[in-house]
């Protein structure tokens, strides 16, 4: 028999801090972290404890800071890092955690 389960914790604001699933005893699917004013944090998916799939950071106004992708817990693929006003800042491109170009 498997099991699933919705982990969440709070600050002591009464506002959400996280929210986690697991799986088998393992986390698994999207991880969110919260600033005490609710605004998400951080955006991970992970797959059996591994962070794997979108990946995004906010800052706490909500503004994107990072997005990417993990693939088997190495960064993978286009990752844009943004700056506070918006703009694009920087463009990496990885393969399973190395630099292959960067703009």
């Amino acid at each position: 028999m498997s099991w699933t389960e919705k982990c969440v914790s709070y600050y002591t604001n009464g506002q959400l801090k996280e929210e986690k699933i697991y799986s088998e005893g393992s986390l698994n699917g999207p991880a969110k972290k919260y600033f005490n004013n609710g605004v998400i944090e951080e955006l991970t998916t992970y797959r059996m404890n591994v962070p794997n799939g979108k990946h995004e950071q906010r800052s706490v106004n909500g503004t994107l800071l990072v997005e990417g992708q993990y693939n088997d817990g190495a960064q993978h693929g286009t990752w844009k890092y943004y700056n506070q006003d918006t703009s694009l800042r920087e463009t990496i491109v990885y393969n399973n955690n190395e630099i292959k170009s960067r703009k």
